[in-house]
């Protein structure tokens, strides 16, 4: 990745971020957050990935708000970084950070001397 598709990287991340905590009034959209922004090298197309606290449904809900939402946060992101073409923006799940709180747990139930059959999945974390 070159240092301009960085910088335009964090910019984005940044707007986006700020307009999903601060700006989007959608009750769908939960508590989400940006993990990171990956941008075409020809600067024409960004992947916002994200992840949501909560269960299957609120993570379903939220992708349908963000999917709505994303014309109007790519207009934001047009408005306040200076760039000749503004990059389109996607949105897409990002199960990294579901993936480690997995990991995480299972690794505690190790810790105790459980066996993979005695294992309990791990709760789904609730949403503020």
């Amino acid at each position: 990745m070159t240092r301009r598709m960085e910088r335009v990287s964090h910019a984005i991340r940044d707007v986006v971020s700020r307009v999903i905590l601060h700006e989007l009034g959608d009750p769908r959209i939960g508590f989400v957050t940006v993990t990171q922004v990956k941008v075409a090298a020809d600067l024409r197309s960004a992947r916002v990935f994200y992840s949501v606290m909560g269960s299957d449904a609120q993570h379903r809900t939220t992708e349908r708000g963000l999917r709505d939402a994303a014309s109007h946060i790519q207009n934001i992101v047009a408005d306040e970084l200076d760039m000749k073409f503004v990059p389109r923006l996607t949105f897409q799940f990002d199960e990294s950070v579901g993936r480690s709180l997995r990991i995480s747990h299972l690794i505690e139930q190790a810790k105790q001397g459980r066996t993979v059959e005695d294992i309990e999945e791990p709760p789904v974390p609730p949403v503020p």
